[in-house]
């Protein structure tokens, strides 16, 4: 008996003293917390730097129960790897989950036993940034909630350091509402895209209003337009296939694209990865 109980209590102390971890720690989001720097530097530092690339004005637009997939970009030109922890939060300052939030593989994210997404381990930082994607599904509840995470690039000498540089990332608004509740000059959507990455034809898709037509545009990331065409939703879904080609019918070079739904009513964005 004493046995079990001194095993539970090394579980709880494990789950929750703050200890340095390289496959991370959770609930270092709020900006008023201490983030990173209960083990490593002592502040957060702007030579680390977090995006979201399916934000638009810092706000993402999504519909009651649509799952997308989500990319926090971490960027740091002085240090070789990053962890990452991120949560989806009720408010830009409360403790509660909103929706669910998943791992998709490959991302070297693991979901945590506080329900938020941390690194499994740190990720190489190529050309000084690197992705962490991941699933999350809208609740059916409309109404705003927060996106929010905390990165940390790191030295990689396998023990906690003050010369890591960590930061937060400015909470990202996630609106949940029906299309009609949004205002057409300000619907900003994102799309779902898959296969990521691809070598082939890419599909990007979101809800829509049957009937409505949408100009395509695939975009390389110097800004070059590399394909256009016009698609139209059915059945309450937008669904578009990029050839992943130009429109000359040529093979687009590997590397990173964003594919753009867009009408006089909103915006549709998605992120497409070539690789050959």
């Amino acid at each position: 008996m004493h046995y079990v109980l001194l095993l539970l209590l090394c579980l709880f102390v494990t789950n929750h003293t703050i200890v340095a971890s390289s496959s991370g720690q959770s609930r270092r989001t709020l900006l008023s917390s201490q983030g990173c720097g209960t083990c490593h530097g002592a502040n957060s530092s702007s030579s680390t730097s977090l995006s979201v690339p399916q934000a638009v004005d810092n706000k993402i637009f999504v519909t009651p129960g649509q799952s997308i997939k989500l990319d926090v970009i971490v960027a740091n030109s002085g240090r070789p790897a990053a962890g990452v922890n991120i949560g989806v939060k009720a408010t830009a300052t409360s403790d509660d989950n909103v929706g669910t939030i998943a791992p998709i593989q490959g991302s070297s994210l693991r979901t945590d036993f506080s329900g938020e997404l941390t690194h499994s381990t740190p990720r190489t930082l190529t050309g000084g940034s690197t992705t962490f994607t991941f699933e999350w599904t809208a609740p059916q509840t409309e109404g705003s909630v927060f996106l929010r995470a905390t990165a940390n690039a790191v030295n990689r000498n396998g023990s906690p350091d003050a010369s890591d540089q960590w930061n937060f990332l400015q909470p990202v608004e996630i609106v949940v509402g029906t299309v009609a509740s949004v205002p057409h000059h300000t619907s900003t959507y994102a799309a779902s895209v898959f296969p990521m990455p691809s070598t082939g034809p890419v599909v990007a898709e979101s809800p829509a209003a049957n009937g409505e037509e949408f100009n395509i545009q695939v975009v390389d990331v110097q800004g070059t337009v590399v394909y256009t065409g016009t698609t139209t939703a059915s059945n309450d879904v937008v669904r578009y296939a990029w050839p992943g080609s130009s429109n000359a019918g040529l093979p687009a070079p590997p590397g990173t694209y964003v594919i753009l739904l867009s009408n006089e009513r909103r915006s549709i964005l998605g992120k497409a990865i070539i690789q050959r």
